[in-house]
């Protein structure tokens, strides 16, 4: 599905989600996916995502790699750590970045590549 995004042009922020602080730097984007609001790096969103028909929103192009996690957990992302449940999914970008996603979102947002 498509996101909703503006890019952080001249500042920087730093927040909590996901058990830990995230850090968001210029030239990185604040994404609204649903309704939940996170930052992306600058190259891996140039690298993984592309325009939409309407203005302001992109959709994922990339192919990437997931594994369901067998327990809790926290995995080293790009903007900070980020906590995880088992059952939820490691999700790995093309070039290396991994973020965790709920299983719920992840069976409903990503579809198996054959």
């Amino acid at each position: 599905g498509e996101v909703q995004a503006i890019q952080l042009s001249d500042i920087e922020i730093s927040y909590e989600k996901w058990g830990g602080l995230q850090v968001g730097k210029i030239g990185d984007w604040i994404i609204d996916n649903e309704g939940e609001c996170y930052t992306c790096d600058g190259e891996v969103f140039a690298n993984t995502y592309a325009k939409a028909e309407r203005e302001g929103f992109f959709f994922k192009t990339a192919t990437v790699s997931a594994v369901e996690a067998e327990a809790d957990g926290k995995v080293k992302t790009l903007e900070g750590y980020s906590k995880y449940s088992a059952g939820d999914f490691i999700v790995t970008n093309p070039d290396g970045d991994q973020y965790p996603i709920s299983r719920a979102k992840f069976l409903r947002v990503y579809t198996e590549c054959q």
